[in-house]
């Protein structure tokens, strides 16, 4: 009788570990999701100019103005673009540095009820000059966040 009452709860502990390992496969993917920021947002920062100018090019280039109206468009655009691409950088390293050991902490509560977060940045849809996705690790750098994919 003891032996099969602790067959039971080996059995019991196991199908539990099984059900929440697969469930936490959620929290894994924030915290990769988080690590990937972390390192790529220096690699945003790097590229900014260079992001920066293409966009300017792009939206000028379209507009069709008179040289003059084109100068003071540059001069403005690129005054709004260099605060918009930092504040880019700076919140996709902080959704990084919240994502990684928050998917840690979360691990139990996402075992046990199968909550899942949702994506504080992501760059799934977004065009970049860096895009290399690899099963593990997706670098992606120096995004076009105002263009879209």
């Amino acid at each position: 009788m003891e032996t099969r009452r602790s067959l039971g709860v080996v059995l019991v502990a196991a199908v539990m570990a099984l059900a929440w390992v697969e469930s936490a496969d959620a929290q894994v993917s924030m915290m990769r999701r988080g690590a990937e920021n972390i390192v790529m947002a220096p690699v945003d920062l790097v590229l900014a100019p260079v992001v920066v100018v293409n966009m300017l090019k792009k939206g000028v280039g379209e507009a069709e103005m008179e040289p003059v109206l084109a100068g003071a468009t540059y001069g403005a655009g690129a005054v709004f673009l260099s605060i918009f691409q930092l504040g880019v950088v700076g919140f996709r390293l902080a959704a990084g540095v919240i994502e990684l050991p928050g998917g840690l902490l979360l691990w139990p509560v996402n075992g046990a009820t199968g909550f899942e977060t949702p994506a504080l940045f992501d760059i799934q849809n977004v065009d970049a000059i860096i895009r290399r996705e690899t099963p593990n690790f997706d670098f992606v750098g120096g995004g076009y966040y105002l263009w879209g994919r």
